[in-house]
Order: structure tokens, then sequence, then C-alpha cells
């Protein structure tokens, strides 16, 4: 402490405590001796840290002016102690009513983004939020677009740093997007945040705001943001992060919707779009393609049951099991007969189920396929009668020419009547493959590498080359059925 005599003057008395108070504005001054003056007591009690000890200091001893300069010294340091301890509990208070002001308003700050309907009314709404609730008067709000960090917002409060895309690699934001963790810098000048250059700001913080970009705030004095700044900045970026996840979700599942709608509207296959109402599948819409083929517009079978529509009568037991597989979670594919305009046609149906009561009906014509494979089967059944025919006429007379030709060669054989014999074996010969092919169609002839000379020369023999002679200069080889 310091002592000094009531003695002096006021005006000195005055700038006594003045100058120590511009030095020091706890330090106790202890004026000794004549009572004080009106103005000097009130000025002294004003200040709390000044007092006077009314003694005749030529007649107390020493002892006893130290006891009640140290009196006074303590019950000082004791007010004093209890003052700021009242004044840490109020900070700490206001700071706590504060900070929960602030968190409710955040929470109104988050009803506001979720009805943003755009990733840049997202970003604006954030920095406005900051700068107005946080009171982060400078800050900025970046995307990440491909391969760098695109600025999206800022903050109203004019600043000199200039905003412009950068790489996403780039000093702490690129960090703190990488890690998906918070900065805060207390001092750039020994803080890697000063990366890129920040100018005269001397304190920062960086946030991520999910996967989606970057949040930071600066300011031009050191420790500006304390731990609360940084939590409440986090928590306001984790309602951007949630919005900005919905708006994308919603684009993806507008550019699928989008996507669907186009295949819906311009695929060649039927397609109808069905709820399950008590059980039945209702109409809820169909696409050109089944207006087309079925010969239905929508405002005629919207609402109405499925079966109701494109099942006939021989085909209802057989619908209602389908229905039932697809009412039980199965993806059903199946070859049916439904009703169209036209009468019956076929289809392949393949019954998607999307949702709890929403089911997808697709069916590819296949009529035509179907005409053709039946047109394909009654001529082969028609073929298969002729040919067993043509057999059964044919092998008659071969039957009475070969008896006779074995009564021939019980009188004697020669080589006549062995090119006769190997005739008849080869119109037997013939007369099979005929069948076959008309059963088995074309793929039953079985294929193989073959000696054109051989082939040729057995050809030959069979024609009676006995009169002429063969030269056969080949090696060659071909891909055939030997007995055709």
């Amino acid at each position: 402490c310091i002592l000094a005599s009531a003695r002096l003057d006021v005006p000195t008395q005055m700038e006594l405590l003045e100058t120590v108070r511009s030095h020091d504005s706890d330090l106790p001054v202890v004026l000794l001796g004549e009572p004080p003056t009106e103005a000097i007591k009130h000025r002294f009690d004003a200040d709390g840290a000044a007092e006077f000890v009314r003694e005749e200091i030529n007649t107390v001893s020493f002892d006893t002016l130290a006891s009640r300069i140290r009196e006074f010294v303590a019950t000082y340091r004791n007010r004093r102690a209890r003052f700021m301890e009242r004044d840490i509990v109020a900070r700490l208070e206001s700071r706590i009513h504060e900070t929960e002001r602030r968190i409710t308003a955040l929470h109104g700050v988050a009803i506001r983004l979720n009805e943003a309907q755009t990733v840049e009314g997202v970003y604006r709404e954030t920095t406005r939020a900051a700068e107005d609730i946080l009171d982060l008067d400078v800050c900025f709000a970046f995307a990440a677009e491909n391969d760098q960090f695109v600025p999206k917002a800022r903050s109203t409060t004019s600043t000199d740093r200039e905003l412009r895309p950068i790489p996403l690699d780039s000093g702490v934001m690129g960090k703190t997007y990488r890690t998906g963790t918070s900065e805060r810098a207390v001092d750039m000048d020994v803080h890697d945040m000063a990366e890129p250059v920040f100018g005269e700001y001397k304190s920062g913080l960086s946030v991520p705001i999910g996967t989606f970009g970057v949040f930071q705030a600066v300011s031009k004095q050191p420790g500006a943001f304390d731990a609360i700044d940084l939590e409440l900045t986090e928590l306001l970026t984790a309602h951007a992060a949630s919005v900005l996840q919905r708006l994308d979700f919603e684009d993806q599942l507008r550019i699928e919707r989008d996507r669907f709608r186009a295949l819906f509207e311009n695929t060649a296959d039927c397609i109808i779009e069905a709820d399950f109402v008590d059980e039945e599948p209702i109409i809820q819409s169909v696409n050109p393609a089944f207006e087309s083929v079925f010969g239905y517009e929508q405002s005629e079978v919207e609402g109405r049951s499925v079966d109701e529509v494109v099942v006939g009568e021989e085909e209802r037991e057989e619908a209602r099991t389908l229905t039932k597989h697809v009412r039980d979670g199965d993806i059903v594919q199946a070859e049916v007969r439904r009703q169209t305009t036209e009468g019956l046609k076929d289809f392949l149906l393949r019954s998607v189920p999307v949702e709890d009561d929403r089911l997808y009906g697709v069916y590819t014509d296949i009529t035509e396929q179907k005409d053709n494979e039946r047109t394909i089967t009654q001529k082969t059944e028609r073929l298969d009668k002729f040919a067993s025919t043509i057999s059964h006429d044919l092998r008659n007379p071969l039957n009475v020419a070969d008896g006779r030709l074995e009564l021939a060669r019980d009188e004697g054989d020669n080589e006549h009547l062995q090119a006769v014999a190997s005739a008849h074996s080869r119109i037997q010969a013939l007369i099979d493959d005929l069948l076959i092919l008309a059963r088995e169609g074309q793929q039953a002839q079985s294929i193989e590498s073959l000696s054109l000379a051989s082939v040729v020369d057995r050809c030959w023999v069979d024609l009676g080359g006995d009169r002429a002679a063969l030269a056969i200069g080949t090696d060659q080889r071909i891909y055939a059925n030997e007995s055709q």
C-alpha cells in the first residue's frame, strides 16, 4: 500500500490518488493524521481502496499504526475478493444467459434453414445467423465443388479479404474439410490458419459444414473467439449441414424421379401404377404405351381394379394368385394373356412392389412372338404328318423292292444288284433323315469335318461312275452332314 500524510493540501491529496489509480486500480492508499475534508472523504469513500487513519502519528506507537494499516488493508482485500467473486459469478451468469439465448435463437435458425429451398439460401442464412446471433462480424461460407472451395456467402461487414475459389487442399480450410475437425486460432501469427494470408486478421474459426463445405470467421483482435464461440458455431453449421444433406437427397430423388418419369412415359412396355386398397390393386396411372396397346385412356381406368380392366374371366384365378405373390413382397414374372379393346393378347408380366401399398405392373406385348410360335408349331405338326405319310408311302414299295432284290440275289449276285442294294440303303437313310428333320428341325442335323475327296468319290460310285474316269486333285476338308 501507499502511505501519505493527511496534511497535504486538498489538490495534492486528489492528485496523489489519481496518479496512483492511473497506474494501479487496486493498490490501497492510506492518509495519516488530520481528519479529511468532506470533498476528500467523499472521493476516498467512492474509491474503496483508499482510507484515512485518524491518529496523531507523533504520539501513536508504530506497532499500533502498523496494526491499523494492516487491518485496513486486510479489510480491503477481503472486500475486494468478495467483490471479484460476485463480479465473476455475475459475468458467468451473464455468459450462461447469453449462451442460452443464442442456443434458443439457433433453434429458430434451424427452422428457417429447413425452409430454404436452395443451397445458396442455406449458406446465406448461415452467415446471417452467425453475424446476427453469434456476433461473428466477419465470416464466410465456402462450398466444396469439384476440386476447389467456391465462396457462397459472406457477412455484411465490409472486409478487405478477397473471396475467390481456392484449391481443396489449401491451408487450414483444406485441413478442416479433410479431417472434419474444427480449428480455433487464438493468434494467427503462430497458427497455420494464417495460410493463405488473412491480412490484418489476428484470430479466427474454421468449422466444417458436414461434407459440403467450410465456414470461417475472423477478427482483428487476438483471442476474439473462445471455446463457447466455437461450440455455438459448430451447432450452427451442424444445422446447415443437415439441411444441405436433405436438399442433396431431394435433388438426387428428383433426378431419379425425372428419369423414371421419362422411362414411364417413353418406354414401349405398358406400365400400370397401382395402390392396394382392401387388398385389391387399384389403378392410379398408366403410361402412353398402355393406352396404345390396351386401348384404354387413363381417365377410363383410373380408380378401377387392375383385374377388372385387363383380366378376362378365364384368367381371374391366375391373376389373383399373382397378385397375392406381389402383395407378399415377391417380384413376379410370368407369361399371361390379358384383355384389351382388341381382344386377348399375350404379355410378359413383371409385377414389382415398391412400397407397402404400391406396385408397378409392366406388360411387354409378346403377342406377335407367341403367334409366330403357334404358327411354327402348327407348321411343324403339319410337316411331321406329311413326312410320316411320305415315309409310310415310300417304305411300302421300298420293302417290296428289297424283297425282290433278295430273291434276285439268291439266284445269283452281281455288281448291278449290289448297286441296287446300295441305292435302297440310300433311300432308307433319306427317309429317316426326313422324319428327323420334320420332328426336330434343322438343329437335329449334325455337322462334322469331312474329306471333300472322299465325299466326291462316294457320290461318283453311287452315280455309276464305271463308264468314265474321275480325277480328284484336292485334300480340302468341308463341314457338312455326311448323309446329306
